[in-house]
């Protein structure tokens, strides 16, 4: 996996492919309409994010109301992939409710 991640981005144009991806909506951009949301709703989110910072997922939780926050202490950016096992257990466990 860690080749293939190597190799995707190593393709060609695939930096400004994520460049022009942020221009389309730049950070924040629907920041204001996350309170709308009115689903249960879990959130899973690596401790060691280096992408998208933990303390967002403290925000998204702030604003979801009745959501469940799970933070990997241990994990990166993709912790269903760094651990899949711990991360469905706790989907599972969120399911059960």
């Amino acid at each position: 996996m860690i080749d293939r991640y190597i190799a995707i981005t190593l393709r060609e144009g695939n930096r400004q492919a994520l460049v022009e991806k942020f221009k389309q909506a730049p950070p924040g951009e629907m920041a204001s309409r996350i309170p709308a949301v009115n689903v249960s709703t879990l959130i899973l989110w690596g401790g060691r994010d280096r992408l998208i910072p933990p303390d967002m997922a403290e925000r998204f939780h702030r604003d979801i109301a009745g959501s469940h926050l799970k933070i990997f202490e241990d994990f990166g950016h993709v912790p269903q992939e760094e651990a899949p096992a711990r991360t469905v257990a706790v989907v599972k466990q969120f399911l059960d409710r």
